[in-house]
């Protein structure tokens, strides 16, 4: 196989749940406001795995 053209970088989405007491935790993180590692860690682990697929 032959790479024709370069289109640009392609991207997929992978739609994961947390698990109740990570959202429960990340829930109080939110109330004050500041960044809420738990949905972070989630979004990057996420996106690893739609970019190995």
């Amino acid at each position: 196989m032959t790479v024709e053209r370069d289109l640009g970088v392609a991207f997929g989405l992978v739609v994961r749940s947390m698990g109740a007491i990570k959202s429960i935790g990340a829930g109080f993180k939110a109330m004050r406001q500041g960044e809420v590692t738990q949905y972070t860690d989630l979004l990057e682990d996420s996106r690893r795995h739609a970019i190995d697929r």
